[in-house]
């Protein structure tokens, strides 16, 4: 639902089906955003946004998670790059918000738009 959200707001959407699969296309392809469910096969999206922060350091990234706060530790620190959590059930005019300031935040005058990435 999210994915189909985004392509209807405009964003070009690569998915993939688990954290390892995301992580080979991050290599392969650069992107804007990084948006994961905490719950995946294979690792949660923290995990995920973890490895991308080592291999991509200041890469934005947005977990959905039903869990209470935000579950990413370190989450406030700026220098692994802007990130965000939003709670399920998603409230769409949020993830809009949190879309665009995740991708403005890190955006420098050089950049040329990408592709965001959701990994389920």
């Amino acid at each position: 639902m999210l994915c189909e959200f985004l392509v209807e707001q405009g964003y070009a959407v690569e998915t993939a089906l688990d954290g390892q699969a995301a992580l080979d296309k991050l290599d392969a392809i650069a992107v804007d955003l990084v948006v994961t469910d905490y719950e995946m096969p294979g690792m949660s999206g923290a995990e995920l946004i973890r490895l991308v922060h080592e291999r991509h350091p200041g890469q934005p990234a947005l977990l959905v998670t039903a869990r209470e706060g935000c579950p990413l530790p370190g989450a406030d620190d700026a220098a692994c790059g802007p990130v965000a959590c939003l709670q399920k059930p998603v409230d769409l005019d949020d993830l809009t918000v949190a879309v665009r300031r995740l991708i403005e935040d890190s955006a420098r005058p050089d950049d040329v738009r990408r592709e965001t990435v959701a990994a389920r």
